[in-house]
C-alpha cells in the first residue's frame, strides 16, 4: 500500500519546476527512462532507488574517465556525464535520482 502513494514531491516534480527534475530530463532520462526505470534496449540500468552519494560518485568517476572505457555504453556515459556543468548540477541530479 505505501509504496502505492505518491512521493511527497511528486507534484513538483512532474511539473518540471524543480532544478533537479529539469537536469535529470535533460541529461538522464533519454536512455534512463523519465522515471529512471532503466532500458533494455540501450543497456541502460534502472538508477530508482540509488543512494546519492553513490550516484555522484559514479558520475564524477565518468566524468574524470575512471569509469566507463571499457565499452561504447560507458563511453556514451562519459560524454554524457561532461555535460554536468558542475559539482552544483551534478549533485541536484544525484539528489534527484536518490527521491525517486
Amino acid at each position: 500500500y505505501l509504496s502505492r502513494l505518491p512521493s511527497p514531491n511528486s507534484e513538483l516534480k512532474a511539473s518540471g519546476r524543480e532544478p533537479g527534475y529539469r537536469a535529470y530530463q535533460a541529461k538522464c532520462a533519454g536512455c534512463h527512462g523519465v522515471g529512471g526505470e532503466g532500458n533494455a534496449a540501450l543497456q541502460s540500468p534502472k538508477l530508482v532507488g540509488l543512494d546519492k552519494t553513490y550516484t555522484a560518485i559514479q558520475l564524477q568517476l565518468f566524468k574524470s574517465r575512471e569509469r566507463g572505457s571499457h565499452s561504447r555504453y560507458g563511453k556514451q556515459m562519459q560524454l554524457m556525464a561532461n555535460t554536468i556543468k558542475d559539482q552544483a548540477e551534478l549533485a541536484l541530479i544525484s539528489t534527484f535520482i536518490s527521491e525517486m
